[in-house]
């Protein structure tokens, strides 16, 4: 559970952020993206590709994945976002969060279906210099001297005990910078990795 930031001493939440927050909250229940984008089917479907694989003649599952629920509020998201810019910077970086939630939605409704990887272009579109750096961290584990020896064992990306798997180089990063997340590993997860809040 996250700790609720403190306000300064003296400050005070505008009122039009209740309604906000609230809309904010309903958009995020329907803004499942790991959930949705994981295949209902995902067990059997990497099984079977595996068995395909190892009979020789390598098949592409078919994937089922969950209707997303509930009425789409895109619409009351644009209306709320317009509203926001109204009022100041904070209501701009509601407005930002709004349309953000609008796009997730968007994807959800989209799984599977064309248009998928365009809205997925747009939300997680390059933003600041973080990705430069991001970008720099991966070429620089990419560049790490290894031997001969190490190119013929391979190295599965979330072995705890090898220092080159991705869950410990990620780990070794994420505490050398300090930074107050967990690194855990979902073995049903569909993406090689996802983010949340304080936790990847």
């Amino acid at each position: 559970m996250q700790r609720a930031a403190q306000l300064p001493e003296g400050a005070t939440v505008p009122t039009w952020t209740r309604p906000i927050d609230a809309l904010i909250d309903r958009a995020a229940s329907q803004a499942r993206i790991i959930g949705i984008c994981t295949p209902k089917n995902a067990t059997r479907a990497v099984a079977e590709l595996a068995a395909s694989i190892r009979a020789g003649a390598p098949r592409i599952p078919e994937l089922t994945y969950d209707a997303p629920r509930g009425l789409d509020v895109r619409p009351t998201l644009e209306r709320a976002a317009l509203a926001c810019e109204r009022e100041g910077a904070l209501g701009r970086c509601y407005a930002s969060r709004l349309r953000e939630l609008s796009l997730e939605i968007a994807l959800c409704e989209h799984v599977g279906r064309p248009g998928f990887s365009e809205l997925a272009a747009q939300r997680y579109a390059r933003r600041d210099a973080h990705d430069d750096e991001a970008d720099r961290v991966g070429r620089a584990w990419l560049a790490t001297d290894h031997s001969p020896e190490d190119d013929a064992v391979q190295v599965i990306s979330d072995d705890a005990g090898d220092p080159r798997s991705l869950l410990c180089r990620l780990r070794e990063e994420i505490g050398a910078r300090r930074l107050p997340v967990r690194v855990t590993v979902a073995k049903r997860l569909a993406s090689l990795a996802a983010t949340g809040p304080g936790v990847i």
